[in-house]
């Protein structure tokens, strides 16, 4: 049996390249994904590093209850889960442990329920200044830094804090400032 050969070679079609755009190709999304601007879990899954390494964060801060913080936030009943995932990618992206997500979902509730004034900001960035300062001494200056560089790395981690006023807050701070100081750790081994 001989076998066809075109006449004609077939037509070059752009292949997708990367694993995003084969996603893509492969599983397209529905009109209510692309309203909420939200990657599929498939997409997220084999795009996001932290999610290669940890798994998904539903599985990690799944329980946490961030009812409390999404209602703070004035976010409507009807969109209470898409906000609570949406905080827990946050978390997954920030590199907090499970204990740290829910300390500062219950900080960031606390705070966002009985609103700092500008006067109470200024406390507290008076306040950690004077405690972090003595605690560390001559090295809270790089100290600080590796805390505003961590912040500055998560930009909806920083939105968060500095819409709120609460990135002052000594116990968020203090609680940042160890997470920093971990990943600092865990990336020099």
């Amino acid at each position: 049996m001989a076998e066809e050969h075109p006449t004609n070679p077939p037509e070059a079609t752009e292949q997708p390249r990367t694993l995003e755009d084969r996603a893509r190709a492969l599983y397209p999304t529905t009109a209510a994904q692309q309203d909420a601007q939200e990657p599929t879990k498939w997409q997220r899954e084999a795009t996001d590093p932290a999610v290669k390494m940890f798994g998904n964060p539903s599985r990690v801060y799944g329980d946490i209850d961030t009812t409390p913080l999404v209602k703070a936030l004035g976010v409507e009943p009807d969109r209470y889960q898409a906000a609570g995932a949406k905080a827990q990618h946050v978390f997954m992206d920030a590199g907090l442990y499970r204990n740290e997500a829910e300390q500062l979902t219950s900080l960031l509730a606390q705070g966002l329920r009985e609103p700092p004034t500008n006067e109470q900001v200024d406390r507290w960035h008076a306040e950690v200044e004077r405690s972090l300062g003595q605690m560390y001494g001559q090295d809270w200056a790089a100290q600080r830094r590796l805390a505003s560089e961590y912040v500055a790395q998560h930009p909806e981690l920083h939105q968060i804090l500095h819409e709120t006023g609460l990135g002052s807050q000594p116990d968020v701070v203090r609680l940042l400032l160890e997470v920093a100081r971990r990943k600092a750790t865990t990336q020099a081994l």
